[in-house]
């Protein structure tokens, strides 16, 4: 789904966030959860590829419209909040101007941002 001019620029915000602050992200994009939650969703793509520790997740569901964000457990100090605060105000309004790579290596900004309890809205 992604362009290769969106793909690079996604994996170069993957690629800071692993490098400055040991956060290894990855970004799913698919159409459809079908009666699923995207949290649900995340949850269970995290559980069968077994992510874990200090792993994150971006799941954007591209015809519902939606999205989440799972964090393994070594990342608990980001609150819910912040991860809400990820998703509305740094990858949300990105998604919205069809900047789908920006959209993933923004939330990689942010997702680095809140695991230092920096995070502000976009």
């Amino acid at each position: 789904m992604l362009t290769a001019a969106d793909r690079t620029t996604a994996e170069a915000g993957i690629s800071a966030l692993n490098d400055q602050r040991n956060i290894q992200l990855y970004a799913l994009f698919v159409p459809t959860t079908g009666d699923q939650t995207a949290p649900d969703y995340a949850t269970e793509v995290a559980t069968q590829n077994s992510l874990g520790g200090n792993d994150a997740l971006i799941v954007v569901v591209v015809d519902d419209r939606r999205d989440a964000i799972w964090v393994g457990p070594l990342l608990c100090a980001i609150t819910n909040d912040e991860l809400d605060t990820v998703l509305a105000s740094h990858v949300e309004p990105t998604l919205q101007s069809g900047s789908w790579g920006q959209a993933i290596s923004d939330g990689a900004q942010a997702i680095g941002d809140a695991g230092l309890g920096d995070i502000t809205g976009g």
